[in-house]
């Protein structure tokens, strides 16, 4: 899309994380059973949310921030 040049390099934000290819095996592991608990509160909170949401909506609430 041009947003990013390609020949863009990330800069040192969080110094402590590790790239994943120097990663051990063990930590890959770790890291990945984190990403998918992550993953799974998201889809959660969005499920949720979005219920909330339409609760809000049916009960003609949705707009009302002072209620």
């Amino acid at each position: 899309m041009g947003i990013i040049p390609s020949n863009a390099s990330m800069n040192d934000m969080f110094p402590q994380f590790k790239k994943w290819k120097r990663l051990s095996e063990e930590e890959k592991e770790a890291y990945a059973t984190d990403m998918a608990v992550m993953a799974g509160m998201l889809e959660a909170m969005d499920y949720h949310i979005g219920r909330y949401i339409s609760y809000l909506k049916e009960k003609g609430l949705y707009d009302n921030t002072s209620y």
